[in-house]
């Protein structure tokens, strides 16, 4: 299941209308808003999978797509002073199939029977938290699966000094750190890592991990050397690129996940690297069908991907506009016969002519 599109209000933000294609690439200048963004989804993924409170008081609606191109839509709101669940609805297949009434009573639609089966719910719990059966309730199933398997990767915190620790990358679902990650891939998995990393122009020959202190270890081997080396005798943008790539390859051939966040990608990398392993991502993420959310400053970055997959962002007050070609068709195919850049589309403001 994808998210297509995602609005919150709230008394401190607001987000009119995120839409989400396949592979969505999120630019927008310093305090545009691209950190709340990130962290609103953060947020919204520890609602629903229970690693965070309820105490974010505001309203979401959700729209997804399943995999049978369904379209699934979820809102709920959480309210201030005793801080509780006062609304929340799920629509599937053109059916409402969980509605909650003021007394906290929840009515769900049982697929086996065609009835509507009622359940007190918590004030301080959504109802996937409390109710769950794969047969009965399909629809809750779903949402909690999409949430579950929706990760994210700090790029830029990734330092060769950390080895890797999984608290340098951590957004939405949570994973081990990344020498455990490796460690669960397959030879030609790990292999894979090795040529596209030759494919950088990093002199990596090998990769491997032994236990050091405890603790799993990742190390390379160089061409041209006879040592292995650990990540703090190698350049930051070798770390961070072999990070995220054995980050994606666990979730492409393992984990199975759905909605992948990358915040300031190829961040610290240089020119060329950073045109080469940029296009190399988001070809991934095509290849394997994952859902991809990516942030960047970078305007070489920016010039690679396909203006179509990109998203301006603006902060207006307690506003975050967002602008797609979803939202702007005409802007995005008139700007393809103007001959400039990408970086352009954004620096001149062009994305929002003809709104």
């Amino acid at each position: 299941m994808k998210l297509r599109r995602l609005s919150y209000q709230s008394t401190t933000l607001a987000v009119k209308e995120l839409l989400l294609d396949d592979c969505n690439f999120v630019v927008g200048r310093n305090g545009s808003g691209k950190s709340r963004l990130l962290t609103l989804l953060d947020n919204l993924v520890g609602l629903l999978n229970n690693t965070l409170r309820i105490h974010h008081v505001g309203r979401w609606e959700l729209e997804f797509v399943t995999n049978d191109d369904q379209p699934f839509v979820y809102t709920f709101a959480i309210k201030g002073g005793d801080v509780a669940i006062s609304a929340e609805k799920i629509m599937y297949e053109g059916r409402q199939v969980l509605f909650r009434h003021k007394d906290s009573n929840v009515s769900i639609l049982n697929n086996l029977t065609g009835k509507q089966e009622i359940f007190q719910v918590p004030l301080d719990k959504l109802t996937i938290l409390a109710v769950r059966d794969v047969k009965k309730f399909p629809a809750l199933e779903l949402l909690a699966d999409c949430a579950n398997h929706s990760f994210g990767f700090r790029f830029a915190n990734i330092s060769p000094y950390g080895n890797f620790a999984d608290s340098e990358y951590e957004l939405l679902t949570r994973l081990p750190a990344i020498p455990t990650l490796f460690k669960q891939l397959s030879e030609d998995s790990k292999q894979g890592i090795v040529h596209q990393l030759q494919s950088l122009d990093y002199p990596i020959i090998d990769i491997g991990y032994q236990k050091s202190l405890g603790r799993d270890v990742i190390r390379f081997k160089l061409k041209d050397q006879v040592y292995l080396q650990l990540p703090d005798k190698m350049s930051q943008g070798a770390v961070r690129a072999t990070a995220l790539l054995i980050f994606l390859e666990y979730l492409t051939t393992v984990k199975k996940g759905h909605l992948v966040v990358i915040d300031d990608l190829c961040e610290g990398l240089d020119y060329e690297r950073a045109k080469l392993f940029g296009k190399m991502i988001f070809d991934l993420a095509k290849r394997t069908g994952i859902q991809l959310l990516a942030t960047t400053n970078d305007r070489n970055l920016i010039n690679v991907v396909d203006l179509d997959n990109i998203i301006v962002v603006e902060s207006i007050g307690e506003q975050i506009v967002t602008y797609s070609r979803a939202q702007n068709p005409e802007a995005y195919e008139h700007f393809v016969y103007t001959g400039l850049s990408n970086f352009d589309f954004f620096t001149t403001g062009y994305f929002k002519e003809m709104v």
